[in-house]
Formats: C-alpha cells, structure tokens, sequence
C-alpha cells in the first residue's frame, strides 16, 4: 500500500481527483501483483538452492 501511494503521489499532478482515486486502485493492484510473484519465485529459486532433507 506505501508503494502505491509513492507512486501515486509522483503522477498526481498529471491527474484529476476522481482520476487519483482510480489510479490508486490500479496501482495497488499491479505492485500486490509483482510482489507476489516476487515472493513465490524468490520461494521456489530457496527451495532450489537449499533442497529439503527428505
């Protein structure tokens, strides 16, 4: 949520307000996205590397 709102607020001036508020949302929904997807290749290349012992 703090890095959409970074974003936001570097683009606001180019934008209206009911424009911001939308923005927001696209925003938000693309940066939970590509964290998640961050977070899952980070997890599989861990596994990868440090195998478990079974």
């Amino acid at each position: 949520m703090a890095l959409a709102k970074v974003i936001l607020e570097m683009i606001a001036p180019c934008l209206r307000e009911e424009e911001q508020k939308d923005a927001f949302k696209m925003i938000y929904e693309a940066c939970a996205a590509t964290l998640n997807s961050f977070e899952e290749k980070a997890d599989r290349m861990h596994r990868r590397v440090k195998p478990s012992n079974n």
